[in-house]
């Protein structure tokens, strides 16, 4: 069992339909690696030259030993924080993190989310119903009456 992350946005046509993003939160090896890769998958292609600026800087200043172990450390760094990177950066498109579920692959996350989703509806359409009105038969009495 993996946890995945459930993202959601409204869509502005229509309230009631929602555009839904899961991701498997996990350690990311291709982050590791090879981060201006996991960039570009992930859409995230304006991190890369900032990555590769402050490599460049360091290679610069330091010399190459540092910039090995630059390079090791801001790999590190990227493939750890990756599940944190994506959510800031689906924050930008309007994407909001609803839920975290712990399920066996995408699909049953999905019906996780639905079933929550679903469930959330009836408990706002049953207490909808079950308001009781203070004014009997409906009349329009004032609440409160000065005179």
């Amino acid at each position: 069992m993996s946890y995945y992350e459930i993202y959601t946005r409204n869509k502005i046509s229509n309230d009631d339909y929602k555009e839904i993003i899961i991701h498997r939160d996990r350690f990311s090896l291709i982050a590791l690696f090879f981060p201006p890769l996991w960039l570009i998958l992930n859409k995230n292609i304006f991190l890369i030259p900032i990555y590769l600026f402050l490599g460049y800087i360091t290679y610069l200043f330091f010399g190459v030993g540092y910039f090995l172990v630059y390079i090791f450390f801001i790999n590190l760094f990227i493939a750890l924080q990756a599940s944190q990177l994506r959510e800031w950066i689906l924050g930008f498109r309007n994407y909001s993190l609803q839920m975290v579920v712990k399920a066996d692959n995408q699909m049953s996350a999905y019906h996780i989310y639905n079933q929550y989703y679903f469930d959330q509806n009836n408990i706002k359409e049953q207490n909808k119903a079950n308001i009781v009105s203070d004014r009997l038969n409906n009349e329009d009495t004032p609440i409160f009456n000065i005179f």
